[in-house]
């Protein structure tokens, strides 16, 4: 419970105030409506897939290189998931944006990298290497954009090695109502819920994967990190 008499004078009573509101909404107010949204299927089943396009190539689209923080916990992320890891892997960095990530696993070694960008803008400053199944697939902050998220994690499954790993990176909580439509797959994910994480993995694990390991940082922004292992059989249609 917060106290009176811990909030910093420099606040003030109009910053009081917005504390005040802030956790309403995010405790008491965001629950019910993210609970409503989620089913009428709010926005997946109501956005057409030309105005997503333009809302993920346009309307949200950043170029990852320019921002400092993010870069360095591009960086943070990778070399604490991919240390032990042979630099032999052959690896596909899903949404990889403008190459940030890219760029530091050639910096660590890793010749065998795919990068595939949904943004063609982006795409071009990325470099590209063909392979059809991999080690390792790398998914920082990309499946809560997905249209039709069933559909992405089945393609993930297919061309991920029997034995090889998924490592998932997610905005966690994602409760932030201006990035609905940006993330039209936050629901089905579970981000929105605050249980450390126990939809994230039920998601996952109801879709063809176990998990190996489970984290939650703050490196770009509060994210929950998942390693991620292929069950034996295919997910379910």
């Amino acid at each position: 419970m917060l106290a009176l008499n811990s909030i910093h004078p420099s606040v003030g009573l109009d910053g009081f105030l917005e504390i005040i509101v802030t956790y309403i909404m995010r405790k008491m107010i965001a629950p019910f409506l993210f609970y409503f949204l989620r089913k009428i299927g709010y926005p997946k089943h109501l956005l057409k897939y030309k105005d997503y396009e333009s809302i993920q190539k346009n309307r949200f689209c950043s170029f990852e290189s320019e921002n400092k923080l993010w870069v360095k916990g591009q960086i943070k992320s990778i070399n604490k998931l991919f240390k032990n890891v042979s630099k032999r892997s052959v690896i596909l960095d899903i949404a990889c944006g403008d190459g940030s990530g890219l760029k530091h696993f050639k910096k660590l070694g890793f010749n065998k990298v795919v990068g595939v960008e949904f943004n063609h803008v982006k795409a071009a400053e990325a470099s590209k290497v063909g392979y059809k199944v991999f080690d390792y697939i790398y998914s920082s902050h990309t499946l809560e954009h997905a249209f039709d998220l069933k559909k992405a994690t089945k393609e993930l499954f297919r061309i991920l090695k029997k034995d090889g790993q998924l490592i998932v990176i997610l905005p966690y909580p994602d409760r932030e109502f201006y990035t609905i439509k940006a993330h039209p797959a936050k629901f089905d994910l579970g981000l929105d819920k605050e249980d450390k994480g126990k939809s994230v993995v039920k998601y996952f694990e109801n879709n063809g994967f176990v998990v190996k390991q489970k984290a939650i940082e703050y490196y770009r922004q509060p994210e929950i990190q998942l390693i991620l292992l292929r069950k034996k059989s295919r997910p379910s249609e």
